[in-house]
């Protein structure tokens, strides 16, 4: 079989705009797994976050993986095993959010604390919304100088104009220290150096016998780029940004809204 895993993006890629996962792409999926190709959720949401997503569609049995945070977590999705992990250190964390606060000192931040816990500032009242599910525990605080641990992620919510001039202000005082990108039209986010969707599928794919060569992902947003270019065969979403659109393999004609995983999981059985 030319093709062993299939990586795919959550939102904007399988969930359509209600942020539900169609039957025809459920059916996309099981129809991928009876031909024995690994389908794998790659998501920047935690992995509490995905498995509700995972059980609805059978990829939470024995035998499945997640990959949450960006790539920062690589886990079993039956029993939630971590296979690997990676956090910001404490210190680090508070000076990005100095940073943060010496360049838009309006815009409130928040913090991933564990898989479920969130730690925000008072007054970011859309997470309450982004917190549709229930799963995560909130915290909001008045600043952050009680933290004692180290961290899963720094994440932004606002409007994308004040997000832009953060991101331009910031990239270059990066030094290597961290990884900062786009997950969403109105998220930025900054997780520890080096973490992005293709790591946490190289490291899957190693745990697998997988080469990345046998690995087909699927994806819509800036944070898709790496996993779209170094998997052996990266396809677009009909939807998805331009960045992603010019450096993929494929583009697919359905977007997210029109059963898209269908026309991915038909084009990739038949190049077996």
């Amino acid at each position: 079989m030319k093709y062993k895993m299939i990586a795919s993006d959550l939102d904007g890629t399988l969930n359509n705009s209600k942020y539900l996962i169609s039957e025809g792409n459920a059916k996309a999926i099981k129809k991928a797994m009876d031909a024995g190709i690994k389908v794998v959720l790659c998501s920047g949401r935690s992995p509490v976050s995905l498995a509700g997503y995972a059980k609805n569609i059978g990829l939470d049995e024995k035998g499945c993986y997640g990959i949450g945070f960006n790539g920062g977590t690589v886990y079993e999705a039956d029993t939630g095993k971590v296979l690997y992990d990676s956090r910001l250190k404490r210190e680090l964390a508070l000076d990005i959010v100095k940073d943060i606060k010496r360049i838009s000192p309006d815009v409130k931040t928040s913090m991933y604390i564990e898989d479920d816990f969130v730690m925000a500032e008072e007054g970011l009242t859309i997470l309450e919304d982004y917190n549709n599910e229930g799963l995560l525990k909130l915290e909001m605080v008045e600043n952050f100088d009680h933290l004692t641990q180290d961290i899963v992620k720094i994440m932004l919510i606002d409007e994308r104009e004040k997000l832009d001039y953060i991101y331009n202000e910031m990239k270059d005082i990066i030094d290597e220290k961290y990884t900062m990108v786009f997950t969403g039209s109105n998220i930025l986010e900054f997780l520890p150096i080096n973490i992005n969707k293709a790591e946490g599928i190289k490291l899957l794919a190693k745990h697998l016998g997988i080469s990345m060569d046998e690995v087909v992902s699927f994806g819509d947003n800036y944070n898709d780029i790496e996993m779209i270019v170094e998997a052996g065969f990266g396809i677009a979403i009909a939807n998805a940004v331009e960045p992603l659109k010019k450096v993929a393999d494929y583009v697919t004609k359905r977007d997210n809204d029109d059963d898209a995983m269908i026309e991915v999981v038909d084009m990739i059985l038949g190049l077996e």
